[in-house]
């Protein structure tokens, strides 16, 4: 039986106290759908909303041979629901679902949200 004092051997050196602060995980990019999920979480969406959303985001980029979004527009959403309705025989309200979660991937990328308040003055006149 272990005593509450015990402590592991770590060597020296293996653990210093800044290694959880400077992990390598720190300086990655996100991936694509845990963004999706944080922005699903800041426009406080349901949490089966986050599930679903991201469960057809992961087919539709499956689908397209885990091609990134970002290259694909259109043409391969078509293809997709197409396929959804043809092969999958699917509802056409659960065609409805998947085109509603590839929309928010699409509007959430083409503007992303601000880091910053936008400027209250606005102007009225033309920009030439």
């Amino acid at each position: 039986m272990l005593s509450r004092n015990f402590l592991p051997i770590i060597p020296e050196g293996v653990l210093d106290r800044n290694f959880l602060h400077n992990s390598p995980m720190e300086n990655r990019p996100k991936k694509l759908l845990d963004q999706v999920k944080e922005l699903i979480r800041l426009k406080h969406y349901s949490y089966r909303t986050e599930e679903t959303y991201v469960q057809w985001i992961r087919r539709y980029i499956l689908f397209h041979n885990k091609r990134h979004p970002k290259d694909m527009g259109v043409p391969e959403i078509e293809a997709f629901l197409s396929h959804l309705a043809t092969e999958g025989n699917v509802a056409a309200a659960t065609q409805n679902q998947a085109l509603s979660a590839l929309l928010f991937l699409y509007q959430q990328e083409s503007s992303p949200p601000r880091k910053s308040k936008p400027s209250s003055r606005t102007s009225l006149a033309p920009i030439a």
